[in-house]
C-alpha cells in the first residue's frame, strides 16, 4: 500500500521528539502548563511547513 509508505527518518525523529516532549512535560506539571502553547505551536507550524512542501513535490 504505497499511500502508507514514506515518512523515512523524519517520522522516526518526530515521533521520538514527541515522546520526549510528552514525557518532559508530564514529569513537571507547571512547566508543562506554560511551556505546551509554545510546543505545540511549533509542532502544528512544522507540520504545516512540511504539509505544503509535500504538496508541491506531487503536484
Amino acid at each position: 500500500v504505497i499511500a502508507f509508505k514514506g515518512g523515512g527518518w523524519g517520522s522516526g525523529i518526530l515521533g521520538a521528539l514527541s515522546v520526549i516532549i510528552g514525557v518532559i512535560l508530564l514529569s513537571n506539571a507547571l512547566i508543562g502548563a506554560t511551556v505546551l502553547p509554545f510546543v505545540l505551536g511549533a509542532f502544528l507550524l512544522v507540520g504545516g511547513i512540511l504539509a505544503i512542501v509535500a504538496a508541491f513535490k506531487l503536484r
